[in-house]
């Protein structure tokens, strides 16, 4: 661990890492030098960044618009695929090593929802860098909580739920293993 990370622990405080009033800290995610940090917003935008180019000060790094926010963030590894999911179950997938890194301080992220489905109401719902054998829990609108492969996700490229999709979660593959070991 480094000093800084000892020293954040140690003192239970992180700060506020906000520099407009209405920007409030959404998560905690730490990594590992080399590692890539990835967002996605309500609006379908992916944002990925080296966390080595990342600064220890409060910068903006993302520029988004009035209506949207970002709806996950995670580290991404090379061997992982990027799963979103919209509110109507669709599933939106992409190699993460295919995101590419925003060197811009100011970035929008790159569209994985086409302009013509945004008007039509789409939106993401949730996101995370999976494996095939990783599996998804999924929150629907009625309450049920169901768990899939995250394999049978991309290869059907939906998931069937009983009303909207209000989010997921991600149980990895070698957590499942531990616990059974």
């Amino acid at each position: 661990m480094t000093s800084m990370a000892q020293s954040i622990l140690g003192n239970h405080y992180i700060g506020k890492g906000a520099l407009q009033k209405s920007d409030q800290p959404f998560d905690l995610q730490l990594s590992h030098k080399k590692d890539r940090a990835a967002f996605v917003t309500y609006e379908g935008k992916v944002i990925a960044f080296d966390v080595d180019d990342l600064s220890y000060a409060t910068d903006e790094h993302i520029k988004l618009s009035a209506t949207d926010y970002v709806i996950a963030s995670f580290t991404t590894a090379a061997d992982t695929t990027l799963l979103c999911i919209t509110q109507t179950g669709k599933a939106i997938h992409r190699e993460s090593k295919s995101i590419e890194s925003s060197k811009s301080s100011t970035a929008k992220g790159q569209a994985l929802i086409p302009p013509a489905r945004l008007e039509q109401g789409v939106r993401f719902m949730g996101a995370a860098a999976v494996r095939n054998n990783d599996q998804i829990v999924v929150l629907d609108a009625a309450g049920r909580l169901r768990i899939l492969e995250a394999g049978s996700i991309t290869g059907a490229g939906s998931i069937e739920a009983d009303g909207l999709i209000l989010s997921i979660g991600i149980i990895p593959a070698d957590s499942v293993k531990r616990a059974a070991s």
